[in-house]
């Protein structure tokens, strides 16, 4: 079954576009992904408190935001969170779950189309959204990222292998898991002229890069 499921997986990838209206027709089951991933992102947060110097970091950018659960637990450690997102009805979610967090902007924002000036944020962060696009795309918002980031930007993502409730999830979103867990991300780095580190943080993988 898992072995069926993974064959399609790999095979089957939603254009951005029809991401958008996926991501705006589910976003009232999102509160089974929400109650998944919250224990995972607020351990590698705290972890991550401990490396990087994040307290007297002013602004930080984050895409692929979905409902707000990482905005909301960045919100304490920086003066200003602009999270950006592509479905307009996942952000509405956001902004209704975030509600009283004053220093979150909540905006429409593709990650394919990076505008923001050099330099614009001390730090980005995407949450298991790097994996929805193909290798090239990949590398292409990994360069922006770092181009608009003065520090560290920070992929946390689902562990590296195939357990079936993941390979159901990947199956049902029409993402490039498979391309992204083989990827030589070393070689990547390389190519992009970048520092990159990858560690597990309590059950999760989480990748940062820097520009050298």
């Amino acid at each position: 079954m898992k072995k069926w499921i993974q064959q399609r997986a790999a095979a089957f990838h939603r254009p951005t576009q029809e991401m958008r209206a996926f991501y705006n027709r589910i976003h009232r089951l999102y509160w089974f992904v929400e109650r998944h991933i919250r224990p995972g992102l607020q351990q590698v947060l705290l972890s991550l408190d401990d490396q990087l110097d994040m307290q007297n970091a002013p602004t930080v950018l984050e895409y692929c935001c979905g409902s707000g659960l990482l905005s909301q637990q960045l919100s304490p450690r920086f003066t200003h969170v602009t999270a950006r997102d592509i479905s307009e009805k996942m952000l509405t979610r956001a902004r209704r779950l975030s509600k009283g967090l004053t220093n979150i902007t909540f905006e429409t924002g593709n990650l394919l189309n990076i505008t923001d000036a050099d330099n614009a944020f001390d730090f980005a962060f995407i949450s298991f959204g790097l994996h929805l696009f193909g290798p090239d795309d990949r590398k292409q918002i990994l360069k922006e990222l770092m181009r608009v980031t003065r520090r560290e930007v920070i992929i946390i993502e689902h562990l590296p292998k195939w357990e079936l409730k993941v390979a159901l999830v990947e199956w049902w979103e029409g993402s490039h898991y498979t391309d992204f867990i083989s990827t030589e991300w070393r070689r990547v780095a390389d190519d992009l002229n970048a520092n990159f580190s990858k560690q597990i943080i309590g059950g999760t993988q989480v990748q940062i890069w820097r520009r050298r």
